[in-house]
């Protein structure tokens, strides 16, 4: 489900480029522009939202290990008797 929203947002992003190549082809009706021009502005705007929202409401939740030990602990001291945190596990606001 992680990476459903990530990439709802990445997509949403690919839209607004879509939009704007539209836009480019049909340069010549105002009409259209006008709807383009305000679709695109609000896909932009919505996906710059999750994707910020998204990174400020992550939890750190625990550490995987450079030796491949899983850990639940979260401060500082993680993982030192396993080589070190090897990356952080998050739990995000749609999970």
């Amino acid at each position: 489900m992680k990476f459903l929203f990530a990439d709802f947002g990445s997509l949403i992003f690919s839209f607004f480029f879509i939009v704007l190549v539209v836009k480019q082809v049909f340069s010549k009706s105002d009409i259209i522009n006008g709807v383009l021009s305000k679709v695109g502005l609000l896909m932009f705007v919505l996906s710059f939202l999750i994707c910020v929202y998204t990174n400020i409401s992550k939890e750190r939740i625990g550490a995987v290990c450079d030796d491949g030990w899983n850990s639940s602990s979260t401060g500082s001291g993680t993982c030192s008797q396993h080589g070190g945190v090897n990356n952080w596990k998050y739990n995000y606001w749609f999970d």
